[in-house]
């Protein structure tokens, strides 16, 4: 329902595969277009965040997405319920309100519709907290798609709500090649998953709880006549052990 202004340049890689050198070729300084087929991003015209947004979402979930190839990854992944899907933002521009009117939706709304998405055609229902179709989680699941926003030489506050609605409470800002390099470094490595004690498989390598090895073996609370025997167990927050009895 909302109108789109992005396109998918490179889709993600089959399993197994991978998509550097096509990733590459948009941002390696290399160009013989119109000649040969090498072309190069340029930043050029308005800003159209809102409907930028709104094209990942699209292509991320909708089999028939015009925004580009490979879309619906999200109703495909067999390994969608450890993996961390995240948006990356650089702009060095605010939003425009012809750009907002135009699609009919800003990227504040975006960002929330992306950390609410939901598979297969469903809708997000903010007051149920779920994706429906027709009134029913029946064929639709939420995947929370993370937006993180990088303002390249720009600071303003569009951009932190942005961020928070986007479940990544604020932009972070860079104001040469340098600092860009070093927030996009943040931003990949806090991204990256981290085995929880939690009883899932949190990193996609086909294991559980792997990082605490001690899980399930005998040990003892308490002392005197109050100690008992018991297991090592996952603490509350996951992050590691408690013994429980």
């Amino acid at each position: 329902g909302y109108g789109m202004a992005g396109d998918v340049l490179v889709s993600f890689p089959a399993p197994g595969g991978r998509n550097y050198k096509e990733v590459l070729s948009w941002l390696d300084g290399v160009e013989d277009f119109p000649m040969g087929t090498n072309r190069e991003l340029r930043g050029s015209g308005v800003t159209p965040i809102g409907g930028a947004l709104n094209a990942v979402r699209d292509w991320l979930t909708n089999d028939t997405s015009p925004a580009g190839p490979g879309a619906g990854v999200l109703n495909h992944d067999a390994q969608i319920a450890c993996r961390s899907y995240n948006v990356i933002l650089i702009t060095d521009g605010i939003e425009t309100q012809m750009c907002s009117n135009a699609c009919g939706i800003n990227g504040q709304l975006a960002a929330d519709l992306l950390y609410h998405a939901c598979t297969n055609g469903g809708v997000y229902d903010p007051i149920d907290q779920r994706c429906e179709k027709q009134g029913s989680t029946a064929g639709t699941s939420e995947i929370p798609v993370r937006t993180y926003v990088v303002g390249f030489t720009v600071n303003d506050p569009s951009l932190n709500g942005i961020a928070a609605a986007g479940g990544t409470n604020e932009a972070v800002l860079a104001n040469d090649q340098a600092e860009l390099t070093a927030r996009l470094g943040d931003i990949i490595a806090g991204s990256i998953p981290v085995e929880t004690c939690d009883c899932k498989d949190n990193t996609c390598d086909g294991m559980v709880d792997e990082s605490f090895p001690k899980k399930g073996e005998a040990c003892t609370v308490g002392t005197g006549r109050c100690q008992r025997a018991g297991v090592w167990a996952c603490s509350p927050d996951g992050t590691g052990l408690i013994c429980s009895s």
